[in-house]
Parts: structure tokens; sequence; C-alpha cells
């Protein structure tokens, strides 16, 4: 074979090999741009579905080695695999103003409904002023928002059930707490020490109320309790001494000890008569002057009276006057029967 020959055969066979790898070279461009347009596609449908619900309603979530939990949009959650559920556990993004938190979060396929803030998760948070819960959460645990600095609103999720002791207390910036249609329990000094709530109106689907809830909470003025409230619990507005009005309902069978402690403004409480039991000194140094008693109120005790210092005149069932005036003799006030 001629020397020229040869030269043309290795440029034909040349071309031939950079033509074939032009050709796989696009094949693979045109895939990623397909790709890139399903992904897109996809994106774009994602956000027309309305997918997003309170900020998202599913979160793609990865494992976070560091902290063993799942990570996403600056939120931790720990999964328990036998219940399928998630509970925000921590957080990592420090500058967090308008909380969010999922309805249901997505790993490996598996959707995991968030129905739990977990213990002390957003304690002494000191940038989060809103919280927006997702549909799914049934519980907050204990000191969750503790001492959240800059909270002033939080509207509770209709399916939330639970609030553990101190989850808002020492929030001093928190104006207003819309209340759920599920929760039944509060935990002891939940909300004790936020000093910027002003007025109140408790659910009567709450009815076990823990000690202590709102003590200190020193700008509250006014709190009625919904139909079906049974309960004011012990040392329930222990130092509220702001308060000046409270309502309660004809559901309402007890009153804890302590419950009206140094509630120095507090001048006049309509007892209902489905009251059976009020707890010793429930109105210690308040400016009660005349409380009329129901008339199925068992166990009358002196400590009924205790540190009622402006306390003028009691009224009391005409059945029972003879026993109160034995009682409370000496206490030099007037006892009128109804």
């Amino acid at each position: 074979m001629r020397a020229g020959d040869m030269i043309r055969g290795t440029i034909r066979n040349t071309n031939k090999v950079v033509l074939m790898s032009m050709l796989v070279l696009l094949a693979y461009l045109c895939v990623g741009c397909t790709n890139k347009n399903q992904k897109d596609t996809k994106s774009q449908t994602q956000k027309q579905s309305g997918n997003q619900t309170q900020g998202r309603e599913r979160l793609e979530v990865a494992y976070d080695s560091n902290y063993d939990a799942i990570g996403g949009e600056g939120l931790l959650f720990q999964i328990d695999e036998e219940k399928k559920e998630a509970a925000v556990i921590s957080y990592y993004d420090v500058e967090m103003k308008n909380l969010t938190l999922p309805d249901v979060i997505v790993y490996e396929g598996t959707e995991y409904p968030v129905t739990k803030v977990g213990e002390s998760t957003f304690e002494s948070d000191q940038s989060i002023q809103t919280v927006t819960f997702g549909k799914n959460i049934k519980s907050i645990d204990a000191s969750a928002f503790y001492a959240a600095a800059a909270l002033t609103d939080i509207v509770l999720p209709d399916a939330l059930e639970s609030i553990g002791e101190y989850a808002f207390a020492s929030c001093t910036e928190l104006e207003q707490i819309t209340w759920g249609k599920a929760v039944s329990f509060v935990g002891n000094a939940a909300f004790q020490g936020d000093e910027s709530l002003k007025t109140l109106e408790l659910p009567g689907t709450i009815t076990d109320w823990g000690n202590e809830v709102f003590m200190d909470c020193i700008g509250l003025t006014d709190c009625s309790f919904d139909e079906g409230a049974q309960l004011v619990g012990e040392g329930m507005f222990c130092n509220c001494s702001a308060l000046t009005k409270v309502s309660l309902p004809d559901t309402v069978t007890a009153i804890g000890a302590e419950a009206f402690w140094d509630c120095a403004e507090l001048r006049e409480l309509t007892i209902p008569d489905t009251v059976l039991m009020i707890g010793d000194r429930a109105f210690y140094s308040t400016a009660i002057q005349t409380l009329r008693l129901p008339k199925r109120l068992s166990g009358i005790k002196l400590e009924l009276l205790e540190g009622m210092a402006e306390l003028e005149k009691i009224q009391v069932p005409e059945t029972k006057a003879s026993e109160y005036t034995d009682v409370f003799k000496n206490y030099g006030i007037t006892i009128d029967a109804y």
C-alpha cells in the first residue's frame, strides 16, 4: 500500500471515531435536557397542585449523621418507625423568624406525619416571632418553646391534644393564643410568666389543667372559660396582679387551691352553683368584698377565706347558714342567707 493511501485511511478512521464520539455526546446532552425538563415540569406541577400548605405540605429530607436525625428546611426530625410518625426535635436555622412546621415529611419514599414538637426543641430561641403548626401536630412537649423571647403569637392546630409543662413559659412577648378544637390537657406552668398576655378565652375541651398554668402573667386583665370547662386549676392565676374579670360557666365543678392567689385587682367573681369544691386560700389577697358561695359546696373550712383582707360579706345558702356562721363567727364579716 502506498503511503498516501495509508494516510487517507487513517484520516477516514479518525473521522469515524470523532463522528461517533460527537453522536454519543449529543445523545447524552439530549437525555440531560429531557431529564431537566421533566424535573422542571414536575416542580411546576407540584407548585400548581397545592402541595405547599403552611409553607409546604411535604418536606423531602435526608439523614444527617452529624445529628443522628433527619434534617431538612432548617429542622431536625426523629422518626418512629413503629407508629410511622415524625417529631420535630431541633433546628439549625438560627435566624428563623416565622416558623412553619410541615404536615408531612418524606424519607426514603415513605411519608411520616409530623405529630409532635419534642421537649425543649425551641427553648431559649431569640428570633422566632410566629409559629404555624402542621395540621397533624398532636402534642407539644415540655419546654418546647420555653423562654422563646421574641414569640408574639401562636395559633394551635385543631389536632393538638396536649401541651406539656413549661411549653410556652417565660415567653414574655406572647400576646395572643388561638386554641385548637381538641386540646384536653395543659401541663404545669405551661404559660407561666407570659407577661404580655392581656386576655384569655379558654376552651371547654380542656378538662385536665396542671398547676400554676398562668402564674405570673402580670399583664392579664380578663379571662373567660367556655361552656364545658370543669376546672380552675390549682394556682392557675397566682400572682396575676392585673386580673380584674373572670367568667366561669355553669359547667365548672371545682376551683383549685390558691387559684387566684394575689390577684390584687380581682374585686368580683361569680361562682356558679355547679361548683362542689373550692380549695384552700383560693382567693388569698384578692380585693373581693362580697363572695357568694354555691349551694352544693362541700367541705367548709376556715382556710376557704384565708387571706381575704377586703372581704366584708359572704352570701350562703339558707340551709347551711348556721354551719357557715359557726365556722366563720370570728372573722368579723357579715353572713347573709339566700
